[in-house]
């Protein structure tokens, strides 16, 4: 025995079917085959060039000091005056 919706969904082919047949493309349908396995493999390893990049925070080395101080009189040559 088929559940109702085992029922609905044949139905639904067979309406399909009939549909396609009035169509003239029901003839020599053949199922999809199943799609190949693609060729991808693993990656092969390319041959390091030169030493990997790597963090100075990892390897316990200083940070660079970049801070620059702040003059504080530079900026007023800067602004506009509003008039």
């Amino acid at each position: 025995s088929l559940s109702a919706y085992e029922l609905e969904r044949l139905e639904n082919i067979r309406r399909n079917h009939e549909h396609l047949a009035r169509l003239g493309l029901a003839d020599g349908m053949v199922p999809a085959a199943p799609p190949a396995p693609s060729a991808k493999g693993k990656r092969k390893a390319s041959p390091a060039a030169g030493p990997s990049r790597r963090s100075s925070r990892l390897k316990d080395m200083p940070a660079p000091n970049v801070y620059i101080e702040h003059d504080p009189d530079e900026d007023e040559g800067r602004r506009r005056r509003k008039a």
